[in-house]
Parts: C-alpha cells; sequence; structure tokens
C-alpha cells in the first residue's frame, strides 16, 4: 500500500535531523497501514524520518508541478478564470490564499491582523485586483466584514482552483501554504504573509539565535518573499514592482532544486516487485479510482 500526501507541504530542509539526540518516535500503527510514504520532494524526509521507518519513505517528485499537468491547467484557465478576468477590468490580479484561525498555527488576533493588512495595503491600490481564495474550512463572515467599506471593483472571492487563478495572476499572497508553490508551478511570484505564534510548530523552522521565532521552509528555502506585518507587505509589493522578473526566477530557480524536473520513482526494496516509472496517466487513474472509491 502507497500512501500519498494530499499536498505539495514541505516541513523539513533536507534528509538530514538537525536534533540528533530527539528519541525518533516511530508510529507502529503508521508503518503498519502502508508500505511506503511517497514525498514530493527529499526536503521532507528530515520530518518524516523521525515518524516513519525511513527504508518506507521514497520521493517521487510531484506529478502536480510536471509540464505535463501545468499545460493542461494553462489551456483550460481562460475558461475558468474568464469571469474574474470581466471584474478586474484589466487590473492586476493578485491570489490571496488564506487558512482559518486555530489552535495549532494560527491565532485569531493574528489572523484578523493579517486580514486587515492585506487589505490596508491594497485599498489604495487601484492599479490591483484582489482575488480571496479562502481555505475550504474556512468562515468567511470576518473577511467580508472587512470588505464592507471597500469598493466592489477591486476585490471578489472565489473558489478556482489555486493553479488556475495563479496563471493569470500578477503575483500571489498566501498565509503559510502550499499555494506557494502552487503559485510558482504557474509561474507566478509569490509572497507569504504569515505570523507564526511563540508556542512553535514542527511544520516550522526556528530561527537560530532565537528563543521563539519561526518561519517557514518554503522562505528559508527561497521560494518566497516573506512578511510578517503590514510594512514588510508593503515593501514586498514594492519590491515586486521594480524586480518582479527578477524575483521570479531566483524563486523558479529554487522551486526547479526543491522539486526537480520530473516525476521519478527511487528503485524500491527487492522484497517487493520493482514498479516502472509511473506515466502522468499512471496517476491519473490512481487519482480517480481513490475519489471513486470514497462514493
Amino acid at each position: 500500500m502507497y500512501l500519498y500526501p494530499h499536498a505539495n507541504a514541505i516541513y523539513s530542509l533536507d534528509g538530514t535531523v538537525e536534533k540528533k539526540d530527539d528519541p525518533v518516535l516511530i508510529s507502529k500503527h503508521d508503518h503498519e497501514c502502508f508500505d511506503y510514504l511517497l514525498l514530493n520532494t527529499q526536503c521532507d524526509i528530515g520530518y518524516w524520518r523521525l515518524r516513519v521507518p525511513q527504508n518506507v519513505l521514497k520521493i517521487v517528485g510531484s506529478p502536480a508541478y510536471q509540464s505535463t499537468w501545468t499545460d493542461k491547467v494553462r489551456e483550460t484557465a481562460s475558461v475558468k478564470i474568464s469571469s474574474i478576468k470581466r471584474q478586474s477590468e484589466g487590473k492586476k490580479i493578485v491570489a490571496v490564499f488564506t487558512r482559518p484561525a486555530d489552535s495549532e498555527f494560527l491565532d485569531p488576533n493574528d489572523y484578523q491582523y493579517l486580514i486587515r493588512s492585506i487589505i490596508e495595503v491594497f485599498v489604495s491600490k487601484r492599479e490591483y485586483f484582489l482575488v480571496f481564495k479562502q481555505h475550504p474550512r474556512e468562515d468567511s463572515t470576518y473577511l467580508l466584514n472587512e470588505l464592507k467599506e471597500v469598493n466592489n471593483s477591486s476585490y471578489c472571492l472565489s473558489d478556482i482552483s489555486p493553479m488556475h487563478l495563479c496563471s493569470e495572476a500578477y503575483c500571489s499572497i498566501s498565509f503559510w501554504s502550499s499555494t506557494i508553490t502552487d503559485s510558482l508551478a504557474m509561474k507566478c511570484p509569490a509572497v507569504e504573509f504569515f505570523r507564526y505564534h511563540q508556542r512553535g510548530n514542527d511544520k516550522w523552522y526556528p530561527i537560530k539565535g532565537s528563543v521563539k521565532e519561526y518561519k517557514s521552509f518554503y522562505s528559508v528555502l527561497g521560494l518566497c518573499l516573506a512578511a510578517s506585518n503590514k510594512q514588510q507587505l508593503e515593501m514586498a509589493i514594492r519590491n515586486l514592482e521594480k524586480n518582479r522578473d527578477k524575483l521570479l526566477s531566483q524563486q523558479m530557480l529554487a522551486m526547479s532544486q526543491v522539486f526537480g524536473n520530473e516525476l521519478r520513482l527511487e528503485s524500491l526494496p527487492e522484497r517487493h516487485e520493482k514498479l516502472a516509472t509511473p506515466t502522468f496517466s499512471d496517476w491519473l487513474r490512481v487519482a480517480i479510482s481513490t475519489v471513486k472509491s470514497y462514493f
């Protein structure tokens, strides 16, 4: 049995574990549930090897970021995003990806600060059109309340897929999220706007020399411009306005180093039957059969 993560999340830097003295807490249940855990990038080995035996970890690359798939996304983007392009009236589209406040990742006060700051930064920038794409479990009440006084010709809420949206966007602004790499897959420069609480999380990178400060592995790996307050967000947007092509090239280079260019499957241990390198059609067929199994 193969377990494949639902998103291209990045939880560590490479195959090493910095805290080598920490005990390796391997879940027996997890180990017995699947034969292999398929990862999109070698960066995540450092996180997962503390949770499952390393011999079950296999790097397969990211099928969603292959040109085979991204080309298909671009081919259908004009239809998917046509209503947004009409609403934007030629303005630069900024894709805004948010996530809900919760006890683990984002404090409610920080959530509200991030939403307010984005609106305040762009409310006077008439050349931009904001498209808010909220997390499926996120309540829109607070966002809609903050937008009440904003001219509705400068924003909209959408449920279009992140990759379709980014295919036509000038840039993306994401809370801590794998939409950062979704954005880069469509050659759209990414800004991460997030506040990391002092309690920390094992999916965040602890800033060296600091007791309770964190940042994401996305920013550490050079996949985005990072901002944690309104002033830094304004600076990131100004930076993009002056150097968009250069910044995008730098982020795309980092993207290729993290994910590689094509899908790959390492050799499996001899006790299992070796598999041929899967094609995109193979991945799609498995995905469809998995979805059907839920109905």
